[in-house]
């Protein structure tokens, strides 16, 4: 039993500075908050965030220039107003169709 005990300090002292660094690199590589795979998965976050952002950013400037557009133009609204709505004028009649209600319908999920 002491012949093992012996071979392994051995092994040990011959190898102390192997040993260490592989420790160290595990440690460094795995372990913490500033471990090399924290970095590689707040990269991974940060890809997927800068997407979203570049998504938000169309998303509002569409909404934007459709608000300015209702802002400054009576005949946005009075557009919106008859296809969205179904509002009419005092002598208007107004025939919806099965398929433009699905249609409509279909739009305002999407928004």
């Amino acid at each position: 039993m002491n012949l093992k005990l012996q071979a392994k300090i051995s092994f040990v002292c011959r190898h102390k500075y192997i040993i260490t660094s592989a420790f160290f690199v595990v440690i460094i590589g795995f372990v913490g908050d500033s471990s090399v795979l924290q970095r590689v998965m707040n990269q991974w976050k940060l890809v997927t965030l800068g997407s979203q952002i570049t998504k938000y950013q169309v998303q509002y400037n569409n909404d934007t220039r459709k608000l300015n557009q209702l802002n400054s133009n009576p005949r946005t609204i009075e557009k919106i107003a008859r296809e969205r709505y179904f509002m009419k004028d005092s002598l208007e009649d107004i025939y919806v169709f099965e398929d433009d209600m699905k249609k409509q319908q279909q739009e305002n999920n999407q928004e």
